[in-house]
């Protein structure tokens, strides 16, 4: 027997595959590879990343487009320079929720009293009622570009969100909003097709029109897109109704609130980026037909269509969840019941909450048929977020700064506090100045 022969009848034999059994074991394999995705993704799913994919919704992607359309890249340096403010916020709202295991209204109530709790609550309402309608708005744009009447469109969406709220647990309504809201990234995919020139992005980030009342009009909505409040009252109160709890649960959260924060804010870079490169100095953006009209040249009408339709959908629906999950959060801490497991209870357990959530949903959707323009109305509500903004983040840095349910170490202050307390004062002041005089 030669050398060759002798080692390899040394060798273990491998056993033969009955008939079958090889795909099984690829049934297997696959499985594990199903399994390891889904895990990825409920651990990537939590308060921050959910909240933070919020603020990229129906109204942000009309507000960015619109100001792509009419000023090219010129508000790109303006959200870039604001990413690093809305993890510094959101991550306030998961220290306090983590510690305080309350949501930001049940602070103030505790802190401040129930007068102040309320009005704060009755604020977050008004804004998420404007929230939830510019949501709808977005889902009623799509329905209408398939030849749906607006009825229909916004009729189905409220129904949909109502059910799911009702039916699911918090955590299933967690892990569905969250692949909803990451449905926007097919703009950040359209800049790698479109390769936008430097020189362009150059020449259109450095012009400033403070003359202009548009300008500061869309200024201002920048600002109110980038800084939503509900988002802010949603992660603290989401954060505590998770159950998390110490320094390694903060430290996980802390990671998915700068993804949820950097995803968010690229996903508005993109918008911008694509429209300005496509339609900008040609007309005002319209509606949802001219986002069709971004994609059609790399990606043709029908995908274009379906695509469009996909995102608008998702991100509405995922932000709708959290711009309805906040005020009724809200709502009940500010009235004393703030069982925050009330998602996970029976609409007879927690009557205040779910009362909330219908009650705001069916007005928005009722106040939408009234046949206003879908991007103006959007551009509007963003305005309106950036005249809240100063309150919402009064009330974070207050209660961050104060509350003595948090550990020494992660109390808000210092150099770092100041640092932050200028850099939002300068945000909010410009968010309400460009408001005022826009209008």
């Amino acid at each position: 027997m030669s050398a060759l022969g002798l080692a390899a009848s040394h060798l273990p034999k491998v056993p033969e595959l009955a008939a079958g059994e090889e795909s099984h074991l690829l049934q297997k394999k696959n499985k594990r590879s199903q399994d390891s995705l889904l895990s990825l993704l409920l651990r990537a799913a939590g308060p921050g990343l959910l909240a933070c994919l919020a603020g990229s919704d129906a109204g942000e992607l009309f507000t960015s487009g619109d100001s792509g359309a009419k000023w090219g890249c010129g508000f790109v340096p303006f959200v870039l320079a604001m990413t690093p403010l809305v993890y510094a916020t959101q991550e306030l709202t998961a220290r306090l929720g983590v510690y305080t295991k309350k949501g930001l209204t049940a602070c103030i109530r505790e802190r401040c009293g129930p007068g102040q709790a309320k009005m704060l609550a009755l604020c977050l309402a008004i804004n998420c009622f404007f929230a939830v309608m510019s949501e709808l708005s977005g889902i009623d744009a799509v329905a209408q570009m398939w030849g749906a009447n607006r009825l229909t469109g916004s009729l189905l969406a409220a129904l949909a969100l109502i059910s799911a709220l009702v039916l699911l647990t918090y955590k299933q309504v967690e892990v569905l909003a969250s692949i909803l809201g990451l449905s926007s990234l097919i703009f950040v995919a359209n800049i790698f097709v479109l390769h936008p020139s430097p020189m362009i992005l150059l020449k259109g980030t450095s012009e400033m029109h403070l003359d202009n009342a548009d300008w500061r009009k869309l200024l201002a909505a920048t600002i109110g897109c980038t800084f939503v409040p509900y988002p802010m009252f949603f992660q603290q109160s989401a954060t505590a109704a998770s159950g998390l709890d110490g320094a390694e649960d903060m430290a996980e959260e802390r990671n998915k609130t700068m993804l949820g924060s950097i995803i968010s804010q690229l996903i508005i870079v993109s918008v911008i980026l694509s429209v300005a490169a496509t339609i900008h100095g040609r007309r005002k953006l319209r509606g949802i037909s001219d986002f069709v009209q971004v994609l059609e040249p790399e990606f043709g009408h029908m995908f274009s269509k379906v695509v469009i339709s996909i995102a608008f959908t998702g991100v509405s629906l995922g932000a709708a969840f959290v711009a309805t999950l906040a005020p009724a959060w809200a709502i009940s801490e500010a009235c004393g019941a703030d069982d925050r497991c009330a998602m996970d209870q029976s609409l007879s357990d927690a009557p205040i909450f779910y009362g909330s959530i219908v009650s705001g949903i069916s007005a928005s959707a009722i106040m939408l048929q009234t046949g206003v323009r879908l991007v103006t109305l959007n551009v509007y509500i963003e305005i309106f977020n950036a005249l809240c903004v100063p309150i919402t983040l009064g009330a974070l840095v207050f209660i961050a700064s104060t509350s003595d349910s948090l550990p020494v170490h992660e109390r808000l202050v210092g150099p770092y506090k100041w640092i932050l307390v200028a850099a939002l004062s300068m945000v909010s002041v410009a968010g309400v100045a460009a408001a005022i005089s826009s209008l």
